[in-house]
C-alpha cells in the first residue's frame, strides 16, 4: 500500500488529521508528536465519537469530482500500479509463510505463486472492467461544464441569483448535506461533559462555548459498547480551599481545641463527627468517634480530633445525589447513602462511581467520601473528596461473612473488579474473608478499618481531557 507524507498533505488532509488525533484514545502521543499517525481502526473509532464525526461533517472540501476525468482516464489508471506493490507484498507474505512451515520443495513453492498470479490476473481484469464499463460511461462532468461555457446562462431577473456554471477543471466544494443541517438544527453541546465508557475510560469534553447557567455545572453521560449515549445528570459545583490532614490528636474532649472570636463551631450529627470547628482561614477541626483509638481500653475520652490545614490552591467538589436509580437498555445505576452525611466527592470521582455501577448493574449502598469543606473525619483518606466507601454485601447482620459460594460474595467480587476499571486502586478488609480479593491487582490490604467496606481511591490522571 503506498504511503503518504505529512508534507505531501492538503491543507484539508491536516485538518482531518488534527481533528482524528485530537480526540482519539492515544491523545498523549500527541504531546511528543506534532502530527501521529493513526491507522484505519483509529478513523473508525473517531467516527464513532459524535464530537469527530460531527467536525468532519462540517469540514468543506475541494476536490476534482469522482464524476470527472480526461479522455485516458489518468486518475484511475494510478491505481493499475498499486496492483504489481500488492502482488510483492503478498509474495512476500507467502514466502515467509512457507519458509516458517518448511515448505521448500520448488513445485509446492511455484504452485503458490502461480495461484497469485491467476489471482492477481482476475483482480486487474475485473478492474479494467470497472473502468470501462461503469467509471467511463459515468464521467459527465467534462460534457456538462463544456456545455455550459458555450451556453451561458442569462438571467435578467434581478431577484433571481445567477446559476454558477460547473468548473472546467472538474474541482468544486462539496459538503456533507445532513452534517451541515444538523449543524444548524442541533442542540450544541453547551456545557462541560464527562463522557463514561463501559471499558473504564473517561473523558471530560470542554466546548468551545459554555452558557452561563452551566458555568458551573458538569453533565455525566454513560457511553455503551454501541456508542449509544445516556444522560444521568447535570450537577453544580462549588470551589473550596484544598484541604491537607495536620494529624489526629486521639483520646481528647470536646473543648481540647476552643474556636477563636472569628471561627464558628457547632454540635453535629455527621456519622462519627459529633462536633466540628470551621476557623476563619478555611482549617476544619472535627471531633468525634475513630474506631482504631475507641475500641482501646483504659482511656479517659474515646473521641479523637482530627485537623484539616488549607493550601493556596482551589479544588472542585460536587453534592452527589442522595440517590439514583436509572435503567438504560441493559445498563442499570442505582445507589443510596447509608449512615454518612459525606455526600460531597471531586466531578472526577463521581463520574468512575457512575461506570463502574454501569458496569456492574446492580444497586449498592455508599457509607461517603467528604463533606462539603473538604474534610473527611475519621478519616483523612477521603481528603478533598477523592475517595469513596461502599458497604460489604457479604458482611452479615452478625458481624460475619457470608460464604465464597454465596450470591453476596459474588456480588461484591464483580463490584470490586467493575471497581478496579475506573479507580487506581481499592482497599479492602484484612480478614481472611478478603484473600481472594487482594489478589487482583489494584487491590490492597486496608487492615481492619475496611472489614466493614470497600474503599476506592481515584486519581485524576484517569481524566482524557478533550478541548474543543
Amino acid at each position: 500500500m503506498a504511503k503518504l507524507d505529512l508534507e505531501d498533505y492538503t491543507p484539508a488532509m491536516k485538518e482531518l488529521h488534527q481533528i482524528l488525533t485530537g480526540t482519539l484514545r492515544y491523545s498523549n502521543q500527541r504531546k511528543k508528536t506534532h502530527l501521529p499517525s493513526f491507522t484505519d481502526n483509529y478513523l473508525k473509532e473517531g467516527l464513532r465519537r459524535s464530537w469527530a464525526a460531527e467536525r468532519i461533517g462540517h469540514l468543506l472540501v475541494k476536490y476534482e469530482s469522482e464524476w470527472y476525468a480526461d479522455e485516458a482516464l489518468s486518475k484511475w489508471n494510478e491505481i493499475d500500479e498499486l496492483f504489481e506493490e500488492e502482488k510483492q507484498q503478498q509474495k512476500e507474505l507467502i514466502e515467509a509463510e512457507l519458509d516458517k512451515n518448511g515448505i521448500t520443495e520448488p513445485y509446492h513453492r511455484d504452485f503458490a505463486m502461480k495461484k497469485l498470479d491467476e489471482a492477481l490476473e482476475h483482480v486487474k481484469s475485473n478492474w479494467q472492467l470497472e473502468k470501462e464499463q461503469r467509471i467511463k460511461p459515468s464521467l459527465w462532468w467534462k460534457e456538462v461544464a463544456q456545455a455550459q461555457a458555450q451556453n451561458p446562462t442569462a438571467n435578467t431577473d434581478a431577484n433571481t441569483p445567477k446559476l454558477s456554471n460547473l468548473s472546467a477543471d472538474g474541482k468544486a466544494w462539496f459538503i456533507h448535506p445532513v452534517a451541515m443541517i444538523d449543524y444548524f438544527q442541533e442542540e450544541k453541546i453547551d456545557i462541560i461533559v464527562f463522557y463514561i465508557y463501559l471499558d473504564g475510560r473517561i473523558q471530560k469534553y470542554i466546548p468551545p462555548f459554555i452558557k452561563d447557567e452551566n458555568q458551573n455545572k458538569y453533565r455525566y453521560v454513560i457511553v455503551d459498547g454501541q456508542d449509544n449515549r445516556y444522560k444521568v445528570c447535570d450537577l453544580e459545583y462549588i470551589k473550596i480551599k484544598e484541604k491537607v490532614s495536620e494529624g489526629i490528636t486521639p483520646n481528647k474532649p470536646k473543648n481540647h481545641f476552643k474556636p477563636g472570636p472569628n471561627d464558628s463551631a457547632s454540635d453535629v450529627n455527621d456519622g462519627d463527627t459529633k462536633y466540628r470547628i470551621i476557623y476563619a482561614n478555611g482549617k476544619i477541626a472535627e471531633w468525634g468517634k475513630h474506631d482504631k483509638y475507641y475500641k482501646k481500653e483504659k482511656v479517659v475520652d474515646k473521641n479523637s480530633w482530627r485537623v484539616f490545614g488549607v493550601t493556596g490552591n482551589e479544588v472542585e467538589l460536587i453534592r452527589m445525589p442522595d440517590s439514583l436509580n436509572k435503567q438504560y437498555g441493559d445498563l442499570k445505576i442505582e445507589y443510596s447513602f447509608h449512615n454518612t452525611k459525606r455526600r460531597y466527592a471531586n466531578p472526577s470521582l463521581f463520574a468512575a462511581m457512575l461506570g463502574s455501577l454501569a458496569v456492574y448493574k446492580k444497586a449498592v449502598i455508599s457509607t461517603g467520601s467528604a463533606f462539603q469543606w473538604g474534610s473527611c473525619f475519621p478519616s483523612t483518606l477521603h481528603i478533598n473528596g477523592m475517595a469513596i466507601d461502599f458497604e460489604y454485601k457479604s458482611k452479615n447482620n452478625q458481624g460475619g461473612y457470608y460464604s465464597h459460594s454465596s450470591q453476596q460474595y459474588k456480588d461484591d467480587l464483580a463490584f470490586l473488579k467493575a471497581m478496579l476499571l475506573f479507580f487506581v486502586k481499592v482497599r479492602v478488609g484484612k480478614d481472611d474473608h478478603f484473600k481472594e480479593f487482594r489478589q487482583l491487582s489494584g487491590v490492597i490490604d486496608g487492615g481492619e478499618l475496611h472489614d466493614s467496606h470497600f474503599h476506592a481511591d481515584f486519581s485524576l490522571t484517569k481524566i482524557e481531557e478533550i478541548k474543543e
